[in-house]
């Protein structure tokens, strides 16, 4: 089965005329129920299939025969599907597979609705559709609609508050892990996520020192280790506080340690080509993020591709420049777009740049799905991941403004929003009568009508559908200023 988009041509025309020919199709159509020739059918399917750019009409191609064909209509905050099976074809179970088949396409395309209108005698297409997972959402007459939401929150961003290690001083430190889940959770973070490794099972013998540290890293991953007896009392803590606990494991044993405690794992950057973590948390078939810093298509691929072989839970890549601060310019939030294009899956942003609020907000507007921000309660403590790190009443205002521009950035289906409708009625250029007009009297514009905003006057007819008023005799008295 393939996909093939229908072009505005005679000959494609007539295919679609020959599949919707017969009185089956024409009895559930609700646009082409009469019978007419191809002719008569050419200039309205011109018009009906070629409404949404960016969602073409389809054929559904078998064989090299076109067994079904998808059109797209506009739809309040969403888009109305119609499909037609070729009659030989019906009974098949072909209508489920393309609607299935679909889904994702729709979903890339911003799609976060989808409306079918069908008549209460169709049972065949209430059943397939209904088996596709659309819902029965109202009744007028004969005619149902139903309803597939394609996402049920699309702007709703999942925020990690990152406290790493930055509970680690050397002094109160118990105090200072409990104190960071209070911060993330005052601030209205979803989840609060720590690191979790051992030394012996990170870095090689001899691994020497980081030079953007200068500090030899076996010392400094010895000295950041978690206690593992830490991890039940976080997490219980966590659940008092309302917040989700997190931590990124860095070999099996961490994994094995955390694992009854989260929902989802998160593997860092460094981590995403270590196949035992890869394939211990694919196992748990849990949500699975996975951050990208120091990592090119290449190296993303055989990731996704080796979880996915072992279907993982669901799978969502955070864009990450791997460096501590990271350089503006090292940034490339443009990747979010690319990422969800190229791998058809959630994208969000792991955050290491020095400002608290630019990176992550863009982000946002660019529909990353996860962000995940260090932070600390004091930029001036020691340690490697302070000095980059969000202090508490930033994060909290990034959370408030990130909750801000979920509301701004809407469906993303363009429409007339309720607080435009007064000045749609009221200021939107319509045809109204600049002189009171007869019953007979010849429509003409400069005359007697003109392109005006109506204000409180009746609303007449689109400037666009001028050549159907022009020279035209009026059916009715106008007032002047009356929309004609």
């Amino acid at each position: 089965m393939n996909f093939e988009i229908i072009q505005p041509t005679l000959e494609d025309a007539k295919k679609v005329w020959s599949l919707r020919s017969d009185s089956e199709a024409r009895n559930n159509s609700l646009t082409f129920r009469d019978e007419m020739s191809v002719d008569e059918f050419y200039p309205k399917f011109i018009e009906k299939y070629f409404t949404i750019a960016f969602l073409p009409s389809l054929f559904i191609n078998e064989s090299g025969q076109v067994i079904a064909v998808l059109r797209f209509n506009r739809e309040e905050e969403g888009v109305e599907i119609s499909i037609v099976i070729a009659q030989e074809m019906r009974g098949k179970g072909k209508g489920y597979q393309i609607l299935e088949a679909i889904k994702p396409w729709l979903k890339r395309n911003g799609v976060h609705k989808v409306v079918a209108k069908i008549k209460e005698d169709n049972k065949a297409s209430i059943a397939i559709f209904e088996k596709s997972g659309y819902k029965k959402a109202s009744r007028e007459g004969d005619l149902f609609t139903y309803i597939l939401p394609l996402s049920e929150s699309s702007n709703r961003v999942f925020f990690i508050a990152e406290a790493g290690s930055n509970w680690k001083i050397g002094e109160n430190d118990w105090e200072r892990v409990l104190k960071l889940v209070d911060v993330a959770a005052d601030a209205g973070a979803d989840a609060v996520k720590f690191q979790v490794f051992r030394a012996e099972n990170t870095y090689a013998p001899n691994a020497g020192v980081a030079d953007y540290l200068n500090e030899d890293i076996h010392s400094l991953f010895k000295h950041l280790e978690m206690p593992y007896e830490w991890i039940p009392k976080i997490a219980e803590y966590c659940k008092e506080k309302g917040i989700e606990w997190m931590a990124s494991p860095f070999s099996l044993e961490d994994f094995k340690m955390i694992d009854p405690y989260v929902k989802r794992h998160k593997i860092a950057s460094y981590e995403n080509h270590h196949l035992r973590l890869l394939e211990a948390v694919a196992q748990t078939k849990k949500p699975v993020y996975v951050s990208t810093g120091a990592s090119n298509l290449v190296d993303i691929a055989a990731t996704m591709q080796y979880l996915q072989g072992l279907r993982s839970g669901p799978i969502t890549l955070l864009q990450c420049s791997a460096a501590y601060p990271a350089p503006d310019e090292s940034m490339n939030l443009n990747a979010i777009v690319s990422l969800r294009d190229q791998f058809q899956v959630p994208v969000g942003l792991s955050d290491h740049s020095l400002d608290p609020f630019i990176a992550p907000l863009a982000a946002v507007a660019l529909g990353a799905t996860v962000i995940e921000r260090h932070f600390t309660l004091d930029r001036n403590l020691k340690g490697p991941d302070h000095k980059f790190a969000t202090e508490p009443n930033e994060l909290k205002q990034l959370i408030k403004r990130i909750r801000e521009l979920e509301k701004m950035k809407g469906s993303g289906f363009k429409k007339v929003e309720p607080s435009e409708k007064e000045l749609y009625h009221f200021a939107k250029r319509r045809l109204q009568a600049i002189k009171a007009i007869k019953r007979g009297e010849l429509l003409e514009e400069g005359v007697n009508f003109a392109i005006l905003r109506p204000g409180k006057n009746s609303v007449g007819k689109d400037p666009f559908e001028i050549g159907k008023i022009q020279g035209v005799k009026a059916e009715k008295d106008y007032q002047i200023g009356e929309g004609i």
